[in-house]
């Protein structure tokens, strides 16, 4: 009811304009039929229109408010976004809107600047049109000029004013429901990593929002989710590494054939391997993981990422039957698969650094990875390998 109210208020503000431009038109005709020159006075009346109509237009446009108009962010994985950043966004075209500004600006002041010259151009314009005008030519060239530019003004202002502004009301109304869309996930991933939340949003309610949002903003919980598990997965409250294994699980779930994002599975296989509870069923699905990530990494050509195998290390580690017995020796397969991983890990500073460093989650004074190397010193699958690997675990090669 309202909006069609307003709509019938609009309709007689513009019935009204009509009237306005009638006795202006009625004048022309009675004249041009005693004095002849119809063809001048509507070719001068259609011309101060026009003219007017113009002016009217440009200081008509409605101004948007941008600032809360936000839609899809550009396409980007989940490397596309710097840590803690915003996503880039998409605002409407303003243009027009700049245009019509600088304009409005630039006729008020020369106007108010060469008002005292204005009289004098309508009287030489005026003097041009007489001839063509009959007896009183130039009186009549005088009102044509004036009547027409402001009917034309007034009509094209109030016309823009009222319609085109309506015009584009439903496009900022599906322009803030889009918004409203692209962006509802980034309160449910940080209610689903608030530690002291009452309650995370469900596997399926993440899922959703994460799945209507744009690359961008999938990106950015990536970071948050990132972000939180590096903050604590050493030395701080690794119940908040638990709380990001959700939302690495829903950004996974988005990636339709498991071959784009090999990050989001290595950041799934780290926080499930240093979660505040780690157990065999945990290490046994990281390194599903991990591995994952690392074959993903391999299709798309990346380099780097070689902490991914040193996860995996840890994870077979944690998952080898022979860890914790006396004077026991992994199996051959399995001991030749962690030391390949270590290797490629010890290729960088930050694995070799990460090989002495690495502890039992359980036994925080255990030294993981150099407990492994030497129960397996004489293991004759490996026996070389683990040598080399250990003079780097012992910190005898530094570089």
């Amino acid at each position: 009811m309202t909006g069609s109210a307003e709509s019938s208020g609009q309709d007689r503000a513009l019935l009204g304009l009509l009237w306005l431009g009638i006795p202006a038109l009625l004048a022309m005709l009675v004249y041009a039929a005693y004095e002849g020159g119809l063809a001048m006075s509507m070719l001068a009346a259609a011309a101060s229109f026009a003219v007017g109509a113009l002016f009217g237009f440009l200081f008509g446009i409605p101004r948007a408010n941008t600032a809360q108009h936000v839609v899809a962010p550009a396409e980007g994985d989940s490397g596309s976004t710097s840590a803690g950043g915003s996503a880039p966004m998409y605002v409407p075209n303003t243009n027009l809107e700049q245009i019509s500004d600088w304009l409005t600006k630039i006729l008020v002041g020369v106007g108010l600047v060469q008002i005292g010259q204005i009289g004098g151009a309508i009287d030489t314009l005026a003097d041009g049109l007489a001839p063509g005008l009959g007896t009183y030519g130039h009186a009549a060239a005088v009102t044509l000029l004036i009547s027409f530019t402001v009917t034309g003004f007034l009509s094209s202002y109030l016309f823009t004013r009222l319609r085109l502004q309506g015009a584009f009301e439903p496009f900022r109304k599906a322009l803030e429901k889009t918004e409203d869309t692209l962006t509802s996930a980034l309160p449910l991933v940080r209610a689903q990593l608030d530690p002291a939340g009452d309650g995370g949003p469900s596997p399926e309610e993440l899922g959703k929002a994460l799945y209507e949002s744009a690359p961008g903003i999938r990106s950015e919980a990536f970071y948050l989710a990132r972000n939180q598990r590096r903050e604590n997965w050493s030395g701080g409250d690794r119940h908040l590494v638990d709380l990001t294994v959700p939302v690495f699980e829903a950004l996974i779930a988005l990636d339709d054939d498991d071959r784009r994002f090999h990050r989001n599975f290595a950041e799934l296989g780290y926080a499930l391997k240093d979660g505040s509870k780690p157990t065999q069923a945990k290490y046994a699905l990281a390194r599903e993981k991990l591995t994952k990530a690392i074959e993903i990494r391999g299709l798309g050509g990346a380099s780097g990422f070689s902490m991914y195998e040193f996860n995996r290390a840890y994870c077979n580690i944690k998952l080898d039957p022979a860890l914790d017995k006396h004077d026991s020796r992994s199996a051959p397969e399995l001991a030749e698969a962690i030391c390949k991983d270590l290797e490629v890990a010890a290729d960088t500073q930050s694995g070799r650094n990460a090989i002495r460093n690495a502890r039992d989650p359980t036994d925080r004074n255990r030294p993981l990875i150099k407990d492994w190397l030497r129960a397996n010193e004489d293991n004759e699958a490996v026996k070389d390998r683990v040598a080399a690997l250990l003079k780097i675990a012992e910190g005898a090669i530094e570089n």
